[in-house]
């Protein structure tokens, strides 16, 4: 029998949390790029297989210091999503970077987290830089761990296998007319926006790229 469930990506900026939703999702649903405010508001996108339906919840990264308005803005949307309703919560960190205290802030917020959570640890394909063994503590809180690598492909099976373990919502959680392309949050214009922003991101020096910012800074 199918099943559906509702499942929120937590961690800090550019631990690859939208190149994970766009591998599960199998397009790109979600813009991604080194620079740490590319994901802006929680972006809803719809996975379904034979087993069910998985709704996604993209959540910006969690800064240590917001100091400037699109820092404060992205943070307080991204802690109204861990209020919000949902089933599983994937704790996702990047081991090719070092634990530091904003490592710690977010793992402070997964701790409130009282639903069903998942450690995933992204980015294993990755020899140097190597900082795995400081998050290991983090295997002791949350003892259901994958070790993946998003941009490569690994390991996403049995992540998938394991959030449809913990969901048991009735199927169809969204009907087939309220799905959009190429996500649920976003409108074929408002992606095609987003698809820009990314762009200016990749491929104009970052005083140019400022220009992408002050909108959501206004």
């Amino acid at each position: 029998m199918k099943k559906s469930g509702i499942v929120l990506l937590l961690g800090r900026p550019n631990v690859g949390k939208s190149t994970l939703l766009n591998t599960i999702i199998g397009q790109k649903v979600s813009i991604t790029s080194p620079k740490s405010q590319t994901t802006r508001a929680p972006l809803k996108a719809l996975y379904e297989d034979e087993r069910g339906q998985l709704l996604f919840i993209d959540t910006p990264g969690v800064f240590l210091k917001a100091q400037d308005r699109l820092s404060k803005t992205i943070n307080r949307r991204t802690l109204g999503a861990v209020e919000e309703d949902y089933d599983v919560a994937l704790y996702m960190v990047d081991q090719t970077r070092a634990r530091n205290f904003e490592e710690g802030r977010v793992a402070g917020i997964a701790r409130t987290i009282t639903k069903p959570k998942i450690l995933v640890i992204n980015k294993m394909d990755v020899a140097e830089p190597n900082h795995y063994a400081e998050y290991r503590y983090l295997e002791d809180e949350i003892p259901e761990v994958y070790k993946i690598s998003a941009l490569k492909i690994k390991h996403i099976k049995p992540l998938l296998d394991g959030i449809f373990a913990k969901v048991n919502r009735p199927y169809p959680l969204v009907p087939p007319e309220d799905v959009s392309y190429p996500g649920l949050t976003l409108n074929s214009k408002q992606f095609i926006e987003e698809i820009i922003r990314e762009k200016i991101y990749l491929f104009t020096p970052t005083s140019f790229a400022i220009l992408a910012n002050l909108t959501d800074a206004a």
